[in-house]
């Protein structure tokens, strides 16, 4: 037996590999270019790029993951060794197997003594005394300094406490920070899921500590950690509550601190903070004055975005550090000025600024490798970048750049183009020299020909000119092997043939290509995850029956798609858009599990949703005006978001769907549904369209649901809508030929009420609805405010606007959903469904 029991000799998750050595990283350095990450010793092998991706990266500390990963092999490695000692020690208890394995685990060099632990364990077996651990100093280290807890009691009975130097804690309950004074010997502490915790004063007794992780926690206050001379480094992104950063000031080791997301607008603590390198106010929308700053020479990365920043003068004593400078939406900087002769400066994105013009860069453009100014809408001109001979990522879309003969320099190192939108850019010339081009982006630019991408096709992996309809010829990309994306949404484009070729592609983008009916030539695409050919002349699907990786498959409005038995073998499976096509079976969905969204209508020949049953992981169920009469498949389905059932008049019974707690948008128009109970208790709910359910009596289950804003309850047989009042977030309510309904005087409370629609309703006399200004009332004879004779084609409410989805009484609907919105259109005889 070998003496020692090493790291290479136990498996690890590949999540915790270094993807230069493959073994488990040893102080992780990860990088935002990439997922990957690698240790610090092999950072200085791969410098400038990342060894797995080849992509060109920025390597920084991630103690986080460190931490994680001393714990995986920590673990392993005791595994392990109780394996081994099992194997020869039947004898001894399970629990003094596992003790003895875990006190001869060495952390620092990631061994294990198998002789040393072997002989250990004999000795106190043959002489038949108490086993007993060994004591401190008879091996190499038995104290374990890395550890991760899931619970308070797990954190509470910690042995050894004194000796942990890396402490992770993933209960969500914990909130009581002075439990880590018994932990002095803390180095890096990561708070994971912390909800509750609010404060940090637990660690006022760390003097050793040096990295603090509390992102995304209930952190109120940094009280504690104005004791620890060492912190170097503070993640404190998304702690919301967070107002102050007053206890780092004079904390000379900081070099490191991420306070995105929170409520601090005051940074003159870091004034006194000397040895800062890395700042991130991403999201701090309160942070203004960076006049702190300038107290500082050595910062290495800014991230400003979407500060109200407008000043970048503080950034002046740090130009000869400055490597990476971050100003997304910070709309009032318009001056780079300050940044003129920054010669290290290798990133800039100043996309969605007032940003002009790039020339008081000066100099600064000689080292610069990525620029990003997307929708600088004022920016018409690239001229300085002339001097850029270092440029790999070059992102203008949206602006009114028209020439890229600048570029001529750049054409060596030029890697990603994005020029989206860009109106006035047609000449795309300046790329027959690239060399090493990999990426461009042209949606809906006056690109008309690709013609001279001919030379750089050897190097393309993604290629989008989506709404450049004059594009009708791709075969100059049939040399374009290595590509792994195409976008060609609504060109007029008819033929794939120049993608045969192309073995590794991975995303085909071809909606809205109606003149697109062969798919034969991605029959070799075994590596495809996402096909996207809606309203195409599609209706063969069998070439892509080799893409087995399928994750995205999107056909709606290809009228002559009847077979989807392709599906069959895609277990990967997301996302299955078939709307307004011929399908009738859904059996080839009977084995993908990871289905999230499924839509199928207009599907009028679909009629049972039997093959879904075993898709825990829906989150979208769209089967509007189709047959079906039951959802008992979806019982299990409890991740439901939005369901839509429209128009299936066959359908009577929603109590399967009484789990789905996450349920935000439901459309039951012109259904047989008679009871709402499954949105009993739902606190999600958001959107609720129950137009023409002439069953329906009983609203009672909306009672409480806090987030409601939009029901429509036209042609119902509601009588009484009391439930609606405890609803806080109401803002639109449809009333129309609810006859029944004689009185909403519940309403006048409602703060956030915007309108009401009365039509052909049984409330006849004026209500005390009219007296409020902010609420606009419909369709009253007697009319205070608004006009009953007004179409209300457009539902007012405070979140309609680019939220609006079509439904007309005759026809199912045709959903347009922007995050958190969904309200209702015109409906054939002018009323508003929902």
């Amino acid at each position: 037996m070998a003496r020692y029991l090493h790291v290479s000799d136990v498996r690890v998750d590949a999540e915790f590999r270094c993807a230069y050595c493959m073994t488990p990283v040893v102080k992780a350095m990860a990088s935002d270019e990439c997922p990957h990450h690698v240790c610090q010793s092999c950072s200085l092998l791969c410098p400038e790029s990342c060894p797995w991706c080849v992509k060109d990266t920025v390597w920084r500390s991630d103690p986080g993951l460190s931490m994680r990963s001393q714990a995986a092999v920590e673990s392993a490695l005791e595994a392990e060794a109780a394996h081994r000692l099992r194997c020869h020690h039947s004898s001894v208890s399970e629990d003094q197997i596992r003790a003895v394995a875990a006190s001869f685990v060495s952390p620092e060099d990631r061994v294990v003594d198998l002789m040393e632990m072997e002989e250990f364990l004999r000795g106190a077996t043959v002489k038949g005394a108490t086993l007993t651990l060994p004591v401190d100093g008879t091996v190499l280290s038995n104290h374990r300094t890395v550890c991760v807890c899931g619970d308070r009691a797990e954190l509470a009975d910690l042995e050894n406490k004194q000796h942990i130097r890396f402490l992770t804690i993933t209960d969500p309950e914990f909130a009581d920070t002075r439990v880590l004074r018994h932990f002095p010997a803390l180095q890096a502490v990561r708070f994971q899921g912390c909800r509750r915790m609010t404060n940090l004063e637990g660690l006022a007794a760390a003097a050793q500590l040096m990295s603090v992780n509390a992102a995304g926690t209930g952190l109120r206050s940094l009280t504690g950690l104005e004791s620890c001379p060492l912190l170097h480094t503070v993640v404190v992104t998304g702690c919301k509550h967070l107002g102050s950063l007053e206890p780092l000031a004079g904390l000379s080791a900081l070099r490191t601190l991420h306070c995105g997301g929170t409520d601090v607008s005051c940074i003159a603590a870091l004034a006194t903070c000397p040895s800062l390198e890395c700042v991130s106010f991403d999201g701090a929308r309160r942070v203004a004055d960076m006049s702190p700053l300038a107290h500082i020479s050595g910062l290495r990365e800014v991230c400003l975005a979407f500060t109200k920043v407008s000043d970048l003068d503080a950034l002046r004593p740090s130009k000869d550090a400055l490597e990476r400078l971050v100003l997304v939406g910070c709309v009032a900087v318009s001056d780079l000025s300050p940044l003129c002769n920054a010669l290290r400066l290798r990133t800039l994105d100043v996309s969605h600024t007032a940003v002009r013009e790039l020339a008081p860069l000066g100099s600064a453009t000689a080292t610069l490798e990525e620029l990003r100014a997307c929708e600088c809408r004022c920016l018409g001109d690239v001229a300085v970048l002339r001097a850029a001979p270092r440029l790999r990522c070059l992102d203008i879309s949206h602006t009114r750049v028209s020439s890229l003969h600048p570029l001529r320099t750049c054409m060596g190192t030029l890697e990603e183009l994005y020029l989206d939108g860009c109106g006035d850019i047609s000449d795309l010339r300046v790329l027959e020299t690239s060399q090493r081009l990999s990426t461009l982006r042209a949606s809906h630019s006056a690109v008309r020909d690709l013609a001279v991408l001919g030379r750089c096709c050897a190097t393309l992996s993604h290629v989008s000119v989506a709404g450049c309809h004059g594009i009708a010829n791709l075969e100059v990309l049939a040399e374009a092997t290595l590509l792994t994306e195409i976008v060609l949404e609504g060109t007029d484009i008819a033929s794939l043939a120049f993608l045969s070729g192309c073995r590794y592609l991975e995303v085909v983008n071809c909606n809205d290509c109606p003149r697109v009916a062969d798919l034969s030539p991605l029959r070799g695409a075994y590596e495809l995850r996402e096909a996207l050919f809606a309203h195409t002349a599609v209706s063969d699907l069998a070439p892509l029956w080799s893409s087995a990786r399928l994750e995205v498959a999107n056909f709606g409005g290809c009228r002559g798609v009847q077979d989807i038995s392709l599906l069959r073998g895609a277990v990967r499976l997301r996302e299955a858009v078939f709307s307004d096509t011929s399908v009738r079976d859904l059996s080839p969905l009977s084995q993908s599990r990871a289905l999230e969204v499924v839509d199928f209508r207009n599907c009028k020949m679909i009629d049972t949703l039997a093959p879904l049953r075993g898709s825990a992981q829906l989150r979208k169920v769209i089967f509007a005006n189709t047959r079906i009469d039951s959802v008992a498949a979806l019982s299990r389905s409890t991740r439901i978001e939005m369901a839509d059932f429209a128009f299936c008049r066959r359908l009577a019974d929603l109590s399967p769907l009484s789990d789905c707690t996450k349920l935000l948008r439901v459309d039951l128009e012109c259904t047989a549904v008679w009871s709402i109970t499954f949105a009993s208790g739902n606190s999600d709910l958001a959107c609720v369209n129950l137009a023409f359910c002439r069953r329906l009596e009983d609203i009672t289950p909306l009672s409480g649901c806090e987030h409601l804003w939009n029901v429509n309850l036209q042609g119902t047989a509601v009588r009484d809508i009391s439930a609606l009042g405890t609803c806080a977030m109401l803002e639109v309510l449809d009333l129309r030929d609810c006859t029944r309904v004689t009185d909403v005087s519940c309403l006048a409370h409602t703060e956030e009420l915007v309108s009401v629609y009365l039509h052909r309703s049984g409330v006849t006399a004026p209500c005390s609805l009219q007296s409020r200004p902010d609420v606009k009332v419909f369709g009253l004879q007697h009319v205070v405010k608004g006009d009953s004779s007004k179409s209300s084609s457009s539902v007012h409410s405070k979140r309609s606007v680019g939220a609006t989805v079509q439904r007309s009484t005759a026809t199912p609907m045709k959903v347009s959903v922007t995050p958190n919105k969904f309200c209702m259109g015109k409906g054939n005889d002018g009323c508003a469904c929902m």
